[in-house]
């Protein structure tokens, strides 16, 4: 939990088991009418990369946090469902070729 990893986002797309989670992680769920929960991921990523959770989080000795109230502040872009969808599927492919290089290097 240090403020350089504050707001490090990944998708999680289910288990077959139950599924617990570490206190320290938030859990955010969409109405996937509205919302592609890939698109969500994606966005949530761009903020940590321009480390947009360092600047909002708080600090204690050790360990930093952003609060709930300040996540519910975010401004997430809603466009079109199949236009999230259409935007997280590129990004999904250059992810993999990215991957795909990291891998043969």
């Amino acid at each position: 939990n240090s403020a350089e990893m504050v707001g490090k986002s990944a998708l999680f797309c289910g288990f077959d088991e139950p599924v617990t989670y570490s206190n320290h992680f938030t859990r955010l769920r969409v109405n996937s009418e509205v919302m592609d929960p890939s698109w969500l991921a994606y966005f949530l990523r761009a903020l940590w990369v321009e480390r947009h959770f360092e600047r909002i989080c708080d600090r204690w000795v050790g360990q930093a946090a952003v609060q709930r109230r300040k996540l519910l502040e975010l401004a997430v872009p809603v466009p079109p469902l199949p236009e999230q969808r259409r935007i997280a599927a590129l990004l999904d492919e250059a992810m993999a070729a990215v991957e795909r290089a990291r891998a043969a290097a």
